[in-house]
């Protein structure tokens, strides 16, 4: 399903619910090429319609990437973004819910 859901750029990233467990299993499963291929798509589509959710899994899968690559520097830093995103997440529905 994910292979589907990523051989199409400009789709919305929550059409990828499923990618974050996925990404996390590739990753290990030592898959990581697979994995970074899921991961730069959902920061694609979160970016391009500026998605919080999207851009918070993305951010969160990338730092469990580069935690397997020994880079835990930077995981720490990607996860530090995914808190930041889930953040501005919050925040919007909050304020809707608030109109």
């Amino acid at each position: 399903m994910a292979e589907g859901i990523t051989s199409v750029d400009g789709t919305d990233p929550i059409l990828g619910i499923v990618l974050p467990d996925e990404i996390e299993a590739l990753v290990e499963l030592g898959e990581w090429s697979r994995a970074e291929r899921y991961v730069a798509w959902l920061e694609r589509g979160g970016r391009a319609l500026d998605r919080p959710w999207a851009l918070a899994m993305a951010a969160r899968s990338r730092g469990i990437l580069l935690a397997a690559q020994g880079d835990l520097d930077g995981s720490i830093a990607m996860l530090q973004v995914a808190l930041d995103e889930h953040r501005r997440s919050i925040l919007g529905m909050a304020m809707v819910a608030n109109d």
